[in-house]
């Protein structure tokens, strides 16, 4: 025998013991009873070793049964694309549908079926790729154990075109059928797709969880490659979250994983991600290795997708080195792939940068064009991505009646039991036994209930502040469109000639403008309270910005106090918005000078925070600011609500109740922290804590 002959004999022999249905988490082609766990990891291992195994087996007489050719075809698709040559699976593919002659063989017919119509997805035609792909899917029986892998592939493909309401769905009832069939793998791979699907949007807090599922499966499992992908999603989501060190740990694990795989297609993605993390961490210089990496990887895939982020993250990323020209070579590289294939999401990030590249070579009138081209494709989001929030939402909504169906039945079930033991217990113990059972155990109940409600009410509490604060950055984004449209509109007539001169005119374009501005200043609240601010941070050296904002401090005290400001030697920059910041400040400086029963000294300290001070979300070191007045202070209950938004202890007309949550949601969008202490009669310390810049630690 032949070394090719005997190789073809084993891959053969394999592939009829995959007759019949094996036990385990297989992955989807095992679902689909075309390769078992062992031939998936062979190829993921050695793809080119696999690869010329299964040509040699094909090649060798003689010539295998066509099932069992087809087989090996389906098996030699896998490598292909494991070993990123989509043109060579696709003529596998075909091949394998064409060699098919049972009908009963089902499983084998869809998964070639499903698979040619995915390879055009790497071919750089998602529109093609997924028409053939429904078509392809629309014949799957429901019933079948793979049909969540055709949901998992279908979602993917309806995302990428743009039709994210529908991926939704199939990703939910993906994950649902996942659960109800034992497909531990699959499962896992579809909680990853769907923190993807919730990081375009907006849903980070959200995407956490089911990224923190994958992580933990497929770290167990050692799929590197889906490991790869559940870091880099949970990487982005606590970068968007402004986590940066743990993003930063994410990130740079997904790229190791895809690294130890040679799988270019994930490192391409990984350096892109990592782009971003590291640009909002504030470490330029190694963002732009990252970024530069990412091009080059991108230059040689068909998919526009790797190339149009690539793209994108650097121009970005030169936009805040304050490299404009750069920046807009980049924003046009990225504008030419996104016209091959529409990523509506990605369009706004396109406008917003160009606009800050216009804005910093001066040119104000192209900086003002593509700002309206941004203001106008968020609209065009907002108004695609509404059916995918409700669909999100929905599911969310389904999902918690069905456990709370679960909960009631497991809760009357158990209720029955102790029911039935209880009864059992009467009858066979003596009653004085059973009064002091009875008597011991009541306490202990009585205790546990307090606490399972207050959890609830917590729980509830909790629940309904967040809603809240989403429906308030929804109004405030809204209400943001209307005051920039109304601003550019008064700026626009103001300059007409025809109203040179005119002075009831201006004036009444005076107080337009005014009214937009107290228009902004309240949009600006609403986002920080429900931190959706478009933060711009940057390195801030506190001690000259303090005494640079010390006029604006000192004059809204408005004479009725002194300020006195204190800095710690050699403090090191921080990372903030330097405009908020100021804002923050303000607002408590007047707090504090409105809770002064005389006149006093309100004083404003920086130092080094210590070992004693709470730690920042993502472990950064920090800069501790306090705002002490020497006023009434607050009682214990007014001290623990002051914070909530609405709540106020101003009389009416004086206060909105935003003010202290409106700085607590800047602190905790900037990866800060915010905390009030106080004592009745003694007065009140407001601290801010404020994340290190990267160059500084």
């Amino acid at each position: 025998m032949t070394p090719a002959t005997a190789a073809r004999a084993g891959l053969v022999a394999a592939v009829l013991a995959l007759a019949a249905p094996a036990a385990g988490a297989y992955e989807c082609m095992a679902a689909y009873g075309v390769l078992d766990l062992a031939e998936n990891r062979a190829a993921d291992a050695d793809p080119k070793g696999e690869i010329r195994r299964l040509e040699a087996a094909l090649a060798a007489p003689p010539a295998p049964g066509r099932n069992v050719r087809a087989r090996l075809y389906a098996m030699l698709a896998n490598a292909y694309q494991l070993d990123d040559q989509p043109s060579r699976m696709r003529a596998a593919t075909e091949s394998g549908l064409a060699a098919v002659d049972d009908p009963t063989e089902r499983g084998l017919v869809d998964f070639l079926a499903t698979t040619e119509a995915y390879l055009w997805i790497e071919l750089g035609e998602p529109k093609r790729a997924l028409e053939r792909y429904e078509a392809a899917a629309a014949t799957v029986r429901e019933d079948a154990r793979y049909y969540p892998c055709v949901l998992d592939e279908r979602a993917y493909l309806r995302y990428r075109n743009n039709r994210v309401a529908d991926a939704v769905v199939d990703f939910s009832h993906a994950y649902t059928l996942s659960i109800a069939r034992g497909l531990a793998a699959e499962r896992a791979e579809v909680a990853s797709d769907i923190a993807w699907t919730y990081l375009r949007l907006g849903f980070f807090d959200e995407a956490v969880p089911f990224a923190d599922e994958a992580v933990a499966y497929f770290g167990a499992s050692g799929d590197r490659r889906e490991l790869s992908d559940a870091y880099r999603h949970r990487g982005t989501a606590l970068a968007a979250r402004g986590e940066y060190a743990a993003a930063r740990r994410d990130g740079e694990a997904a790229l190791e994983y895809a690294r130890s795989t040679h799988d270019t297609f994930r490192e391409l993605f990984g350096e892109e991600a990592l782009c971003v993390i590291l640009r909002g961490a504030g470490d330029l210089a190694a963002a732009g290795r990252a970024c530069a990496i990412a091009e080059r990887l991108a230059a040689g895939f068909e998919d526009p997708e790797g190339r149009q982020l690539a793209a994108l993250a650097s121009g970005e990323l030169a936009v805040a080195a304050g490299r404009p020209r750069e920046a807009l070579v980049a924003l046009e590289r990225a504008t030419r792939e996104l016209q091959r294939e529409v990523r509506r999401d990605l369009w706004g990030r396109v406008h917003r940068a160009r606009a800050g590249a216009y804005e910093q070579l001066g040119d104000y009138r192209q900086a003002a064009d593509a700002l309206h081209a941004y203001l106008e494709q968020r609209d065009l989001d907002e108004q695609a991505n509404r059916a995918a929030r409700i669909a999100v939402l929905r599911v969310q909504f389904e999902t918690g009646l069905a456990e709370q169906a679960l909960a009631l039945a497991t809760a009357e079930k158990t209720l029955l039991a102790e029911k039935a033991a209880r009864e059992r217990l009467l009858r066979n113990a003596a009653l004085a036994a059973a009064a002091f059972v009875l008597a011991a155990t009541l306490p202990y109940v009585v205790s546990r209930q307090r606490r399972l409600r207050a959890d609830r009410a917590r729980h509830d509490a909790e629940q309904r502040l967040d809603a809240v604060a989403r429906l308030t950055g929804g109004v405030a984004h809204d209400f943001n469109n209307l005051m920039t449209v109304i601003q550019h509109a008064v700026g626009l007539v103001a300059l007409h000639p025809a109203l040179r001169g005119d002075s009831p005119s201006q004036r009444l374009l005076d107080q337009a403008r005014e009214s937009a501005a107290a228009g902004g200043a309240i949009t600006r609240q609403l986002l920080a309270f429900s931190s959706q601010l478009d933060l711009k941070p940057e390195a801030v050296e506190l001690a000259t910005y303090l005494e640079r904002t010390r006029p604006v401090l000192a004059g809204a005290l408005a004479g009725r106090a002194t300020l006195e400001i204190r800095l710690a030697p050699s403090l090191p920059r921080v990372w903030v918005d330097p405009a908020l910041l100021v804002t923050a400040l303000l607002n408590l400086v007047v707090n504090a000078r409105d809770a002064l029963l005389a006149p006093g000294t309100i004083e404003v300290s920086a130092r080094h925070a210590s070992a004693d001070d709470p730690p920042l979300p993502d472990g950064r070191p920090a800069v501790r600011i306090d705002v002490r007045d020497p006023g009434a202070g607050m009682a214990p209950e007014v001290l623990a609500r002051a914070i909530e938004p609405f709540y106020s202890t101003k009389g009416p007309g004086r206060g909105s109740g935003l003010g202290l949550s409106v700085v607590d949601g800047f602190l905790r969008q900037s990866g800060g922290r915010f905390a009030l202490a106080s004592v009745p009669g003694a007065g009140t310390t407001a601290t801010l804590w404020l994340p290190v810049a990267a160059a500084e630690r």
